[in-house]
């Protein structure tokens, strides 16, 4: 029955700490976007 939990809880945190690195990739591709919005509106401006 221990054995259960421990694989349980270790599997939530495999889970976690994924979704968390998929959350921190996500957000620099935001950013990168951003940035590169950004640098083509200068372009056509320029």
């Amino acid at each position: 029955m221990g054995s259960t939990i421990m694989c349980f809880s270790l599997f939530i945190t495999i889970r976690s700490s994924l979704q968390s690195s998929i959350g921190n990739y996500i957000r620099l591709l935001e950013i990168l976007l951003v940035h590169f919005r950004k640098a083509i509106i200068l372009y056509t401006f320029i």
